[in-house]
C-alpha cells in the first residue's frame, strides 16, 4: 500500500498488511533505523496465516477480491498520513474499506454464469437481511429473485435440485449493502422443484421455486 505525492516529493508507505508470509524482510539504507518497529508503529500489521487478514478472496489468482470482510483488521488502526491536502485521511489500513467501488469489475469479482443478470438498486439500503420468493413462480424459463443486504460482505446464492445436488451458482462474491434483483434464465434445466439458497457469513435463507416447461 504505497502512495506517492510526486509534486511534494513524498512517498507514504504505511497502513499495510503482511499475511501468510514465512519471511518478512525489511531493508533500509539507514543502519540505525529499526524498520520492523517503524512498520508496526505506523499502521502496519503482520499475521502468520492469510486467513487472519479476513479478506474476501485476495489470493484467487483468476479473480482476486482483496476487500475486507466484517471484522477484518484492515478496517481499523490506520496510521495518519501527512496532512498536506494530497493524502486521504482514513481510519482503515488497506487500500479499500467495505465500500466496494470495484463492484462489477471482472478483474476483482468472481465470474457468474451467463444465464444470470444482476441489478443493484443504489437508492435502497434495507434494514434487515432477506430473500424474496421468486416471481413468477412457477416459471418458464426465466424468473426474478430479489435479495436484501443491510451490510456489505461475501454473498453466495446457489440453486440445488431436490436431491441436494448443486445445479447453478447465481452469486459468488463480495456485495455492498443494498437491494439486488437477479434475472435467472433456467433454459438449461429440466422441469421440477428447485431450492435456491442465499448465504452470507452470518445468515442463510432457502426457498423453493418451480420450473414448469
Amino acid at each position: 500500500n504505497t502512495v506517492a505525492d510526486a509534486k511534494a516529493n513524498v512517498m507514504f508507505v504505511k497502513n499495510s498488511i503482511i499475511a501468510g508470509s514465512s519471511v518478512k524482510n525489511f531493508q533500509s539504507t539507514d543502519a540505525g533505523w529499526d524498520v520492523a518497529a517503524w512498520f508496526s508503529g505506523n499502521g502496519g500489521k503482520t499475521f502468520a496465516a492469510t486467513s487472519d487478514a479476513k479478506l474476501v478472496d485476495a489470493f484467487n489468482l483468476n479473480f482476486p477480491n482483496f476487500l475486507p470482510e466484517s471484522g477484518s483488521p484492515a478496517l481499523t488502526g490506520g496510521g495518519t498520513p501527512p496532512n498536506d491536502g494530497f493524502f486521504d485521511q482514513t481510519s482503515y489500513i488497506g487500500a479499500f474499506n467495505t465500500n466496494d467501488w470495484t463492484f462489477g469489475w471482472a478483474k476483482f469479482t468472481d465470474a457468474t454464469v451467463t444465464s444470470v443478470d444482476e441489478i443493484k438498486n443504489l437508492n435502497v439500503v434495507p434494514s434487515s437481511f432477506n430473500l424474496s420468493q421468486n416471481y413468477p413462480n412457477p416459471f418458464n424459463p426465466s424468473t426474478k429473485i430479489k435479495y436484501y443486504l443491510p451490510e456489505s460482505g461475501f454473498v453466495q446464492i446457489k440453486v440445488y435440485n431436490m436431491l441436494g445436488q448443486l445445479v447453478e451458482t447465481l452469486v459468488n462474491g463480495y456485495r455492498a449493502s443494498g437491494t439486488y434483483e437477479i434475472n435467472f434464465d433456467a433454459s438449461g434445466l429440466t422441469s421440477g422443484v428447485y431450492i435456491y439458497r442465499l448465504q452470507t457469513s452470518s445468515n442463510v435463507i432457502s426457498k423453493k421455486m418451480i420450473l414448469l416447461k
